[in-house]
């Protein structure tokens, strides 16, 4: 599976800086592609973040009761519970991440994706998606 467009400074602009923020910053990535959980991942932790992983929206849920994030990158297209049903959920589990999510599809043209990230204004990410933009997506929603 291929996850991210070619992006020639990779190597010299990734991992070149990490963040140097005195607090820690946590990230979870929500998707159930190992491929893309795993890539994201490497990319984020080589930034300085602390980055947990999840293959769905349930396990989702359990490691949101059991930590603290900052930011939520969030599937919307998963089998079982969606990542729009556990965007719904997270008023409930951790209400002050709804601003801080930045959903990541394949599918932006089905009209429920599209009404769902423009309802609650949330940034996105179309896969595939290139590093630069990631890394600018997550600074912009981190702030």
């Amino acid at each position: 599976v291929k996850t991210f467009k070619r992006d020639p400074f990779f190597l010299t602009e990734i991992f070149s800086q990490k963040i140097t923020s005195g607090t820690e910053v946590r990230i979870l990535i929500v998707d159930d592609e190992i491929d893309i959980r795993e890539a994201i991942k490497r990319i984020l932790s080589a930034k300085g973040y602390v980055v947990e992983t999840a293959a769905s929206s349930k396990a989702a849920l359990e490691l949101l009761t059991q930590q603290k994030f900052h930011l939520i990158l969030l599937d919307i297209k998963m089998p079982g519970m969606d990542g729009i049903e556990l965007y719904d959920q997270l008023k409930d589990v951790a209400p002050d991440l709804q601003r801080r999510v930045i959903c990541i599809s394949g599918d932006l043209v089905s009209a429920r994706n599209r009404t769902f990230i423009d309802r609650n204004r949330l940034p996105y990410l179309v896969k595939p998606f290139g590093i630069k933009d990631l890394l600018e997506k997550v600074t912009s929603v981190l702030g």
